[in-house]
């Protein structure tokens, strides 16, 4: 086991990036990944464990989209681990996740309701990935190959990947991401709505902004918020951020 880790996701953008060539970084792929892909072209170059975290009815199909021989490859001997949710007596590789010490470990004091419930927080194959490398202790955790942009179950797994890059972070571990825009490529709560407080200011200052800093403004606007006309004419609506109330 090295100190740095690679987790590398499927999303074709960048997960030709991650280190294969780097034998001081471990590499982490998720599901089909490591099989040779139906057309031949397998973009995996190395890899030092393999998460396949679904129900074998899932993995054992032989209808699986991303590859329909993934049983067949599993079943074959492999020089890694096969992190999976039991240990599979027809999976050589096969190792059990090890979720109920990780739960003592990471989640010990988490409790969330008014019941206060203990909860986990995985949402997908990449939360079970760096959960893991908090819980080995690796002092460097770099992704690759996630996006989780498209409006599918993807945005829905985004929340979960988010948490356990603010896990780590909270562990002291660093953490390189090279990937991922749509989750953290966005602006500073508060202060995006800045430039718009001088138009609550006087008429000569508006019009001195406007004239001399309008094409520096933020292009973006975000959702319930309101056009800088409404802010000008006033009939923008009390929901607008405080700062401009």
């Amino acid at each position: 086991m090295n100190n740095k880790v690679a987790i590398v996701g499927t999303h074709s953008k960048t997960r030709s990036l991650a280190p294969y060539d780097d034998p001081s970084v471990d590499i982490w792929v998720l599901n089909e990944s490591a099989t040779d892909a139906p057309d031949g072209e397998r973009w995996v170059k190395r890899c030092d464990a393999v998460f396949q975290m679904h129900d074998p009815m899932v993995f054992e199909s032989l209808h699986n989209l991303s590859d329909p021989k993934h049983y067949e490859w599993l079943r074959q001997p492999h020089e890694f681990p096969i992190w999976m949710q039991e240990a599979n007596p027809d999976i050589p590789a096969s190792v059990k996740y090890p979720r109920e010490e990780m739960k003592e470990e990471l989640f010990c004091n988490f409790y969330q309701g008014l019941k206060q419930k203990d909860r986990e927080v995985y949402d997908s194959s990449m939360d079970f990935a760096i959960a893991l490398a908090v819980h080995l202790g690796y002092k460097e955790i770099q992704i690759y190959g996630v996006e989780v942009e498209a409006d599918t179950e993807y945005l829905r797994q985004r929340e979960g990947i988010k948490f356990w890059h603010g896990y780590a972070l909270g562990r002291g571990i660093t953490v390189r991401t090279y990937c991922g825009d749509a989750m953290f490529d966005r602006p500073v709560y508060g202060y995006e709505v800045q430039f718009a407080r001088i138009l609550k200011n006087t008429e000569p200052e508006r019009r001195n902004y406007t004239s001399k800093s309008w094409s520096k403004r933020p292009k973006w606007r975000l959702p319930g918020t309101h056009t800088i006309g409404q802010l000008r004419t006033g009939t923008y609506q009390s929901g607008f951020p405080a700062c401009l109330n």
